[in-house]
């Protein structure tokens, strides 16, 4: 007699495997970033987490063959980055799949805070320098000013005031808050001249002209030549006393006079010369130059040839 025996054979089907690495490198310099959390998943089922080390790289994944691989990759300071997608086909086994991550841009706020040299608080117009222009115009108040949400770097400012003068000053943002006193002014007088011209009704700069100014109380005596702005500045200057001053260009009338600066202030002199023909030129002519924006001598002719024909239509009447 035969006994039969049933049995049961389980045969266990070794899926193949595809192993690969993640390396992430940052987007603007190309530095590999160690660190960094990448999160692998297969066909929607979650893998693992491995964190980047010095050269930016993590350990191997392993996922089945064909599966969808996806993930994310994160770091503090950087753009959180996604792993779009990509499946796990042979050619893909051993590889080392580069993502890129973008800095964050970092941002603050910078409050300037404005003393005068008596060290009060003192409110003036505040300036930030861009593309090369002052601009971003701010007016403290009680002294104070923020500029907010700014990305980290460099900025230049201007701090200006009618009695204390200006000052500039650069500052470096490389925290969420930096916090800047200025001081403003000093205890000495500020003195500046613009010299100028009319033309037309309007100011020129009258370039060239030299400016002299002095004190015999104190032995102060220096002579400045006016800039293509029309300015000659002397800043600083002891207060208190009386300064006499000159201005002079060939051609023009020489122009006089005296200043007594006050302490901690700043003083802007204006000067319009004139030609010595302007001086000299009759005020009917001169009405007529300043008109039509001419010389004396253009005014004086047109004058005379108005008169002229005038005469000229008279003498026609008397004889017709």
């Amino acid at each position: 007699m035969y006994k039969v025996i049933n049995m049961v054979f389980y045969v266990k089907v070794i899926e193949a495997l595809v192993k690969f690495k993640i390396k992430v490198r940052d987007k603007k310099t190309g530095d590999p970033i160690q660190d960094a959390k990448v999160t692998i998943y297969a066909d929607g089922s979650l893998v693992g987490t491995k964190y980047t080390n010095s050269y930016g790289e993590t350990d191997w994944f392993k996922v089945n063959m064909n599966a969808w691989v996806t993930g994310e990759v994160e770091k503090s300071g950087y753009v959180k980055s996604s792993i779009s997608g990509f499946k796990a086909t042979k050619d893909k086994d051993g590889q080392t799949i580069t993502v890129y991550l973008t800095p964050e841009e970092l941002r603050g706020d910078i409050k300037i805070i404005v003393y005068n040299w008596k060290g009060e608080r003192e409110d003036a117009n505040v300036y930030r320098k861009v593309n090369g222009k002052w601009g971003d115009f701010r007016t403290t108040k009680d002294g104070v000013v923020v500029y907010d949400n700014l990305p980290y770097g460099t900025y230049e400012f201007k701090v200006s005031d009618p009695i204390y003068g200006e000052k500039t000053f650069v500052v470096t943002l490389d925290s969420p808050t930096k916090e800047v006193t200025v001081t403003i002014g000093s205890p000495k007088a500020n003195v500046k001249f613009y010299v100028y011209y009319e033309l037309a009704g309007k100011k020129e700069p009258l370039v060239g002209a030299e400016v002299h100014m002095w004190c015999d109380e104190i032995g102060y005596d220096k002579t400045l030549v006016v800039d293509s702005n029309g300015y000659a500045d002397f800043g600083e200057v002891e207060p208190c006393h009386v300064y006499q001053y000159e201005v002079t260009k060939t051609g023009y009338v020489p122009y006089e006079g005296k200043i007594h600066p006050a302490e901690g202030k700043s003083h802007e002199i204006e000067v319009k010369m004139v030609t010595k023909e302007e001086a000299e030129c009759p005020p009917l002519f001169k009405a007529v130059a300043d008109l039509f924006g001419w010389t004396c001598d253009q005014a004086r002719a047109f004058v005379f040839g108005i008169a002229g024909l005038l005469v000229f239509g008279i003498i026609l009447g008397i004889l017709f």
